[in-house]
Protein backbone atom coordinates (compact mmCIF):
# COMPACT_ATOMS: atom_id res chain seq x y z
CA UNK A 1 0.00 0.00 0.00
CA UNK A 2 2.72 2.47 0.94
CA UNK A 3 4.77 1.76 -2.18
CA UNK A 4 1.78 2.08 -4.50
CA UNK A 5 0.64 5.28 -2.77
CA UNK A 6 4.05 6.89 -3.24
CA UNK A 7 4.12 5.83 -6.90
CA UNK A 8 0.56 7.12 -7.42
CA UNK A 9 1.54 10.59 -6.18
CA UNK A 10 4.86 10.58 -8.04
CA UNK A 11 7.12 10.54 -4.98
CA UNK A 12 10.30 8.57 -5.64
CA UNK A 13 12.72 9.71 -2.93
CA UNK A 14 13.25 11.93 0.09
CA UNK A 15 10.36 10.57 2.19
CA UNK A 16 10.26 8.10 5.07
CA UNK A 17 6.88 6.59 6.01
CA UNK A 18 6.31 5.15 9.51
CA UNK A 19 2.99 3.47 10.33
CA UNK A 20 1.71 2.62 13.82
CA UNK A 21 -1.64 0.92 14.41
CA UNK A 22 -3.57 -0.36 17.44
CA UNK A 23 -5.16 -3.11 15.31
CA UNK A 24 -3.81 -5.36 12.53
CA UNK A 25 -3.54 -3.26 9.38
CA UNK A 26 -4.81 -6.06 7.18
CA UNK A 27 -7.27 -8.90 7.66
CA UNK A 28 -8.99 -7.72 10.85
CA UNK A 29 -12.29 -6.93 9.12
CA UNK A 30 -12.31 -3.49 10.77
CA UNK A 31 -11.39 -1.54 7.66
CA UNK A 32 -7.96 -0.81 9.14
CA UNK A 33 -6.10 -1.00 5.82
CA UNK A 34 -8.59 1.41 4.24
CA UNK A 35 -8.21 3.82 7.17
CA UNK A 36 -4.44 3.61 6.83
CA UNK A 37 -4.39 4.33 3.09
CA UNK A 38 -6.82 7.26 3.46
CA UNK A 39 -4.59 8.73 6.18
CA UNK A 40 -1.54 8.16 4.01
CA UNK A 41 -3.14 9.86 1.01
CA UNK A 42 -4.00 12.88 3.16
CA UNK A 43 -0.48 12.99 4.61
CA UNK A 44 1.08 12.89 1.13
CA UNK A 45 -1.31 15.51 -0.25
CA UNK A 46 -0.50 17.76 2.73
CA UNK A 47 3.22 17.12 2.23
CA UNK A 48 2.86 18.21 -1.39
CA UNK A 49 1.01 21.33 -0.17
CA UNK A 50 -2.13 20.44 -2.13
CA UNK A 51 -4.34 20.53 0.97
CA UNK A 52 -4.16 22.19 4.35
CA UNK A 53 -5.95 20.97 7.44
CA UNK A 54 -8.77 23.48 6.97
CA UNK A 55 -9.55 22.44 3.39
CA UNK A 56 -10.07 18.78 4.28
CA UNK A 57 -13.32 19.76 5.96
CA UNK A 58 -14.75 20.21 2.46
CA UNK A 59 -17.01 17.32 1.44
CA UNK A 60 -15.72 17.15 -2.15
CA UNK A 61 -12.10 16.96 -1.00
CA UNK A 62 -13.01 14.09 1.32
CA UNK A 63 -14.68 12.32 -1.60
CA UNK A 64 -11.51 12.79 -3.67
CA UNK A 65 -9.38 11.34 -0.87
CA UNK A 66 -11.71 8.34 -0.57
CA UNK A 67 -11.68 7.71 -4.32
CA UNK A 68 -7.90 7.99 -4.59
CA UNK A 69 -7.37 5.70 -1.60
CA UNK A 70 -9.84 3.16 -2.98
CA UNK A 71 -8.14 3.21 -6.38
CA UNK A 72 -4.75 2.48 -4.81
CA UNK A 73 -5.98 -0.36 -2.58
CA UNK A 74 -8.40 -1.98 -5.05
CA UNK A 75 -6.87 -1.37 -8.48
CA UNK A 76 -3.17 -1.12 -7.68
CA UNK A 77 -2.95 -3.62 -4.81
CA UNK A 78 -5.71 -5.97 -5.98
CA UNK A 79 -7.72 -6.06 -2.74
CA UNK A 80 -11.17 -7.68 -3.36
CA UNK A 81 -13.08 -5.00 -1.46
CA UNK A 82 -15.48 -2.13 -2.02
CA UNK A 83 -14.80 1.51 -1.30
CA UNK A 84 -17.25 1.95 1.57
CA UNK A 85 -14.49 1.73 4.19
CA UNK A 86 -12.48 4.44 2.42
CA UNK A 87 -15.47 6.78 2.51
CA UNK A 88 -16.13 5.94 6.16
CA UNK A 89 -12.53 6.81 7.03
CA UNK A 90 -12.42 9.96 4.91
CA UNK A 91 -15.60 11.41 6.41
CA UNK A 92 -15.51 10.05 9.95
CA UNK A 93 -18.50 10.15 12.27
CA UNK A 94 -21.84 8.54 11.43
CA UNK A 95 -22.98 8.86 7.81
CA UNK A 96 -25.19 7.31 5.16
CA UNK A 97 -23.36 6.46 1.93
CA UNK A 98 -25.36 5.56 -1.17
CA UNK A 99 -23.25 4.02 -3.94
CA UNK A 100 -25.05 4.48 -7.26
CA UNK A 101 -24.61 2.31 -10.34
CA UNK A 102 -23.13 5.26 -12.29
CA UNK A 103 -20.25 5.48 -9.82
CA UNK A 104 -21.53 8.52 -7.96
CA UNK A 105 -21.64 8.45 -4.16
CA UNK A 106 -24.27 10.35 -2.18
CA UNK A 107 -23.25 11.29 1.35
CA UNK A 108 -25.57 12.28 4.18
CA UNK A 109 -23.93 13.28 7.45
CA UNK A 110 -25.69 12.55 10.73
CA UNK A 111 -25.23 15.49 13.13
CA UNK A 112 -23.49 14.78 16.39
CA UNK A 113 -25.06 15.27 19.78
CA UNK A 114 -26.35 13.40 22.80
CA UNK A 115 -27.64 10.50 20.70
CA UNK A 116 -24.21 9.71 19.25
CA UNK A 117 -22.61 10.21 22.65
CA UNK A 118 -25.01 7.65 24.13
CA UNK A 119 -24.37 5.13 21.32
CA UNK A 120 -20.62 5.49 21.78
CA UNK A 121 -20.88 5.19 25.56
CA UNK A 122 -22.76 1.89 25.13
CA UNK A 123 -20.33 0.47 22.56
CA UNK A 124 -17.32 -1.72 23.26
CA UNK A 125 -14.64 -3.14 20.95
CA UNK A 126 -12.91 -6.44 21.74
CA UNK A 127 -9.82 -7.87 20.08
CA UNK A 128 -10.17 -11.68 19.95
CA UNK A 129 -6.60 -12.37 18.76
CA UNK A 130 -7.94 -14.65 16.04
CA UNK A 131 -5.88 -16.22 13.27
CA UNK A 132 -6.79 -14.67 9.92
CA UNK A 133 -4.68 -16.81 7.62
CA UNK A 134 -6.40 -19.39 5.40
CA UNK A 135 -4.78 -21.37 2.59
CA UNK A 136 -1.87 -18.94 2.29
CA UNK A 137 -4.13 -15.87 2.12
CA UNK A 138 -6.04 -13.72 4.54
CA UNK A 139 -9.35 -15.18 5.63
CA UNK A 140 -11.16 -11.87 5.18
CA UNK A 141 -9.83 -11.53 1.61
CA UNK A 142 -10.95 -15.09 0.86
CA UNK A 143 -14.45 -14.35 2.16
CA UNK A 144 -14.66 -11.16 0.10
CA UNK A 145 -13.56 -12.96 -3.07
CA UNK A 146 -16.26 -15.58 -2.51
CA UNK A 147 -18.85 -12.88 -1.91
CA UNK A 148 -17.93 -11.14 -5.15
CA UNK A 149 -18.23 -14.44 -7.06
CA UNK A 150 -21.65 -15.12 -5.48
CA UNK A 151 -23.03 -11.59 -5.78
CA UNK A 152 -25.93 -12.57 -8.05
CA UNK A 153 -26.70 -15.79 -6.21
CA UNK A 154 -27.05 -13.97 -2.90
CA UNK A 155 -28.58 -10.78 -4.24
CA UNK A 156 -31.65 -11.10 -1.98
CA UNK A 157 -29.49 -11.17 1.15
CA UNK A 158 -27.63 -8.07 0.03
CA UNK A 159 -30.96 -6.34 -0.64
CA UNK A 160 -32.03 -7.20 2.91
CA UNK A 161 -28.83 -5.61 4.21
CA UNK A 162 -29.45 -2.51 2.11
CA UNK A 163 -33.06 -2.17 3.23
CA UNK A 164 -32.08 -2.66 6.87
CA UNK A 165 -29.48 0.10 6.55
CA UNK A 166 -32.08 2.44 5.04
CA UNK A 167 -34.52 1.74 7.86
CA UNK A 168 -31.74 2.24 10.42
CA UNK A 169 -31.03 5.69 8.96
CA UNK A 170 -34.73 6.58 8.97
CA UNK A 171 -35.15 5.52 12.60
CA UNK A 172 -32.01 7.35 13.68
CA UNK A 173 -33.82 10.63 13.06
CA UNK A 174 -35.89 9.87 16.19
CA UNK A 175 -32.72 9.38 18.27
CA UNK A 176 -33.98 6.28 20.09
CA UNK A 177 -30.96 4.05 20.91
CA UNK A 178 -33.09 0.91 21.11
CA UNK A 179 -34.15 1.33 17.49
CA UNK A 180 -30.51 1.70 16.47
CA UNK A 181 -29.64 -1.49 18.35
CA UNK A 182 -32.50 -3.38 16.67
CA UNK A 183 -31.02 -2.73 13.24
CA UNK A 184 -27.46 -3.53 14.32
CA UNK A 185 -28.67 -6.91 15.55
CA UNK A 186 -30.64 -7.44 12.34
CA UNK A 187 -27.61 -6.61 10.20
CA UNK A 188 -25.51 -9.22 12.03
CA UNK A 189 -28.27 -11.81 11.63
CA UNK A 190 -28.31 -11.22 7.86
CA UNK A 191 -24.54 -10.88 7.47
CA UNK A 192 -23.74 -14.17 9.18
CA UNK A 193 -25.77 -16.02 6.49
CA UNK A 194 -23.89 -14.44 3.57
CA UNK A 195 -20.83 -16.69 3.96
CA UNK A 196 -20.10 -19.79 6.03
CA UNK A 197 -16.87 -18.29 7.41
CA UNK A 198 -18.34 -14.95 8.49
CA UNK A 199 -18.71 -16.40 11.98
CA UNK A 200 -17.29 -19.34 13.90
CA UNK A 201 -17.82 -21.05 17.29
CA UNK A 202 -15.46 -18.64 19.03
CA UNK A 203 -17.33 -15.59 17.74
CA UNK A 204 -20.72 -17.13 18.57
CA UNK A 205 -19.56 -18.00 22.10
CA UNK A 206 -18.23 -14.46 22.59
CA UNK A 207 -21.56 -13.00 21.52
CA UNK A 208 -23.44 -15.39 23.81
CA UNK A 209 -21.29 -14.36 26.78
CA UNK A 210 -21.82 -10.69 25.91
CA UNK A 211 -25.58 -11.10 26.10
CA UNK A 212 -25.27 -13.00 29.36
CA UNK A 213 -23.18 -10.14 30.74
CA UNK A 214 -25.92 -7.64 29.95
CA UNK A 215 -25.38 -6.57 26.33
CA UNK A 216 -28.44 -4.76 25.00
CA UNK A 217 -30.95 -6.82 23.01
CA UNK A 218 -33.65 -5.75 20.56
CA UNK A 219 -37.26 -5.10 21.61
CA UNK A 220 -40.75 -4.84 20.14
CA UNK A 221 -42.74 -1.69 20.81
CA UNK A 222 -46.24 -2.88 19.77
CA UNK A 223 -48.53 -4.32 22.48
CA UNK A 224 -50.45 -7.55 22.01
CA UNK A 225 -53.64 -7.36 19.94
CA UNK A 226 -52.21 -5.11 17.20
CA UNK A 227 -52.95 -6.48 13.73
CA UNK A 228 -50.02 -7.14 11.40
CA UNK A 229 -50.49 -7.66 7.65
CA UNK A 230 -49.05 -11.02 6.61
CA UNK A 231 -49.03 -12.98 3.35
CA UNK A 232 -52.13 -14.79 4.64
CA UNK A 233 -54.01 -11.71 5.81
CA UNK A 234 -54.09 -9.74 9.07
CA UNK A 235 -52.93 -11.47 12.24
CA UNK A 236 -52.53 -10.35 15.86
CA UNK A 237 -48.90 -9.48 16.55
CA UNK A 238 -48.55 -11.92 19.47
CA UNK A 239 -49.57 -14.77 17.12
CA UNK A 240 -46.85 -14.02 14.56
CA UNK A 241 -44.34 -16.88 14.36
CA UNK A 242 -40.79 -17.20 13.11
CA UNK A 243 -40.71 -17.93 9.37
CA UNK A 244 -43.95 -16.13 8.53
CA UNK A 245 -44.04 -13.51 5.77
CA UNK A 246 -45.18 -10.02 6.75
CA UNK A 247 -45.63 -6.84 4.71
CA UNK A 248 -43.32 -4.04 5.79
CA UNK A 249 -43.83 -0.27 5.80
CA UNK A 250 -42.96 0.12 2.10
CA UNK A 251 -45.09 -2.79 0.90
CA UNK A 252 -42.30 -5.37 0.60
CA UNK A 253 -42.51 -8.95 1.85
CA UNK A 254 -40.11 -9.85 4.65
CA UNK A 255 -39.63 -13.08 6.57
CA UNK A 256 -39.83 -13.00 10.37
CA UNK A 257 -36.53 -14.37 11.66
CA UNK A 258 -36.83 -13.75 15.38
CA UNK A 259 -39.47 -12.65 17.88
CA UNK A 260 -38.61 -10.09 20.56
CA UNK A 261 -40.80 -9.36 23.60
CA UNK A 262 -40.39 -7.15 26.63
CA UNK A 263 -42.51 -6.13 29.65
CA UNK A 264 -43.93 -2.61 29.49
CA UNK A 265 -45.75 -0.61 32.17
CA UNK A 266 -45.85 2.89 30.60
CA UNK A 267 -48.56 4.71 28.69
CA UNK A 268 -49.91 3.51 25.34
CA UNK A 269 -50.82 5.93 22.56
CA UNK A 270 -53.98 5.08 20.59
CA UNK A 271 -54.04 6.26 16.96
CA UNK A 272 -57.09 6.20 14.71
CA UNK A 273 -55.86 5.92 11.12
CA UNK A 274 -57.94 5.80 7.97
CA UNK A 275 -57.48 2.50 6.15
CA UNK A 276 -56.54 0.43 9.21
CA UNK A 277 -58.82 -2.35 10.46
CA UNK A 278 -58.33 -1.31 14.08
CA UNK A 279 -56.82 1.46 16.17
CA UNK A 280 -53.04 1.49 16.43
CA UNK A 281 -51.61 1.17 19.94
CA UNK A 282 -47.95 2.05 20.37
CA UNK A 283 -45.57 2.77 23.22
CA UNK A 284 -44.69 6.41 23.86
CA UNK A 285 -41.29 6.34 22.14
CA UNK A 286 -42.32 4.36 19.04
CA UNK A 287 -41.49 6.24 15.78
CA UNK A 288 -44.08 6.32 13.01
CA UNK A 289 -43.56 6.98 9.30
CA UNK A 290 -46.06 9.44 7.80
CA UNK A 291 -46.62 11.23 4.50
CA UNK A 292 -47.63 14.85 3.99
Amino acid sequence: LIREALLFYGIEKGVEIVVASDVPAKGSGLGASSAMIVSLCLAIETYKAKYDFQSILDSEIRKTLAEEAAFIEIEKCGSPIGKQDHYASAFGGLNRFQFNSNGEVEVRVFPGGEFLDEIESQSMLFYLNMEHEYRDQHLVSWILKDQRAQIHEKRKLHELQRDNAIRLWENMQYEVPERFIDHVNENWRIKRTVHEKITNPMIEETIRKAYEAGATAAKVCFPSGILVLTSEGHKEIEKIKTGEIIINHIGRCERVNKIYKRPYTGNLIRLKCRGLLSDLLVTEEHPLMTTM
